[in-house]
């Protein structure tokens, strides 16, 4: 545990900093506490800073609470700042909250704020809230914000409420808004809704803008509801939207579904990309599913990603999932890569589950990077889980990294895990990393 280090401090790379949880407070094995550093103070690449919980205040496994950096602050790329629960607060495993970071504030991509639910809200698995970031702020690419659905309001698996930027705001490429249902609102699995971006607001094309039921109005399954673009909004040739199933649909086999690339997305030729099923959804053995580009991505030729099947989804044998590589990421011929099944999901043998890089990350022909499988997680004989290597990292040919399954997990024999080498570290041939250390091909040997 320490304390703050004031207005002007500074912390090096790789330390930590914590605060006590009060008279009453407690953590779970793995979580971290840590406090701000002023009103001046700044961090380096891959610190966090987080805040106390209060008196009666607690976390679950894996989850991470942090300050924000006050109303001058900025953050480094690949950064969290979250906020406390309340008195009465609680998490679901695997949830995020975040506060924003002020009037003159801003975002580095990839980064994510949300708000915190009140003294007695509560998250579904799954699920995100954010706060605006005011009448003068501004997203990067990707980001996403949101409001809390109120008192009493609930959220299903897997849906998404935001609010509009305000009166001056605007909205970068493929990002999504939507607004709250109200104090009693419900939304059916698989739905969204939108509302407009306000008076001088503006839409780039190929995003999406959906008005409310009303207070009683309701969706049947697979339907639809948007409004037009305006005057003005355009949709690029050739493109196909495609719909979730629900979080009950099937696929039957050969059948596919798939989402619009964007504006200035591409496909090379023979490439697919497919939407999730939804949180409770299944696929049919041979079946991919693959999610969009983004804004500028691109792949290259016989490449594929796909997307999670939810919290509680499950991969049939033979079957692989990726995620996308970012705003600015980039992936070399024959490589994989996947994202993990949730807090709860499960791995079947020969299966691989692999992170995204970041928005500059890359990869080296035929290496592989992959997540660890939640504190609870397990893995099957044969199978790797690594982690990224940051935002400045990388990693030589041939080299593998992984991470630990949590407090409670377990590997079976024959597994590997490794520490990441931080934000600047580098690998270099044959070196091997076990518990925070190298061992030179000169001192080591493999039994």
């Amino acid at each position: 545990m320490t304390l703050d280090l004031g207005s002007e401090g500074s912390l090096v790379r790789g330390q930590r900093m914590m605060v006590d949880l009060g008279s009453e407070g407690s953590l779970v094995r793995g979580q971290r506490i840590t406090v701000d550093l002023g009103s001046e103070g700044s961090l380096v690449r891959g610190q966090r800073i987080t805040v106390d919980l209060g008196s009666e205040g607690s976390l679950v496994r894996g989850q991470r609470i942090t300050v924000d950096l006050g109303s001058e602050g900025s953050l480094v790329r690949g950064q969290r700042i979250t906020v406390d629960l309340g008195s009465e607060g609680s998490l679901v495993s695997g949830q995020r909250m975040t506060v924003d970071l002020g009037s003159e504030g801003s975002l580095v991509r990839g980064q994510r704020m949300t708000v915190d639910l009140g003294s007695e809200g509560s998250l579904v698995r799954g699920q995100r809230i954010t706060v605006d970031l005011g009448s003068e702020g501004s997203l990067v690419r990707g980001q996403r914000i949101t409001v809390d659905l109120g008192s009493e309001g609930s959220l299903v698996r897997g849906q998404r409420i935001t609010v509009d930027l305000g009166s001056e705001g605007s909205l970068v490429r493929g990002q999504r808004m939507t607004v709250d249902l109200g104090s009693e609102g419900s939304l059916v699995r698989g739905q969204r809704m939108t509302v407009d971006l306000g008076s001088e607001g503006s839409l780039v094309r190929g995003q999406r803008i959906t008005v409310d039921l009303g207070s009683e109005g309701s969706l049947v399954r697979g339907q639809r509801i948007t409004v037009d673009l305006g005057s003005e909004g355009s949709l690029v040739r050739g493109q196909r939207i495609t719909v979730d199933l629900g979080s009950e649909g099937s696929l039957v086999r050969g059948q596919r579904i798939t989402v619009d690339l964007g504006n200035e997305g591409s496909l090379v030729r023979g490439q697919r990309i497919t939407v999730d099923l939804g949180s409770e959804g299944s696929l049919v053995r041979g079946q991919r599913m693959t999610v969009d580009l983004g804004s500028e991505s691109s792949l290259v030729r016989g490449q594929r990603m796909t997307v999670d099947l939810g919290s509680e989804g499950s991969l049939v044998r033979g079957q692989r999932m990726t995620v996308d590589l970012g705003s600015e990421g980039s992936l070399v011929r024959g490589q994989r890569m996947t994202v993990d099944l949730g807090s709860e999901g499960s791995l079947v043998r020969g299966q691989r589950i692999t992170v995204d890089l970041g928005s500059e990350g890359s990869l080296v022909r035929g290496q592989r990077i992959t997540v660890d499988l939640g504190s609870e997680g397990s893995l099957v004989r044969g199978q790797r889980i690594t982690v990224d290597l940051g935002n400045e990292g990388s990693l030589v040919r041939g080299q593998r990294m992984t991470v630990d399954l949590g407090s409670e997990g377990s590997l079976v024999r024959g597994q590997r895990m490794t520490v990441d080498l931080g934000s600047e570290g580098s690998l270099v041939r044959g070196q091997k990393i076990r518990e925070g250390h190298i061992c030179r091909p000169t001192s080591y040997k493999t039994s």
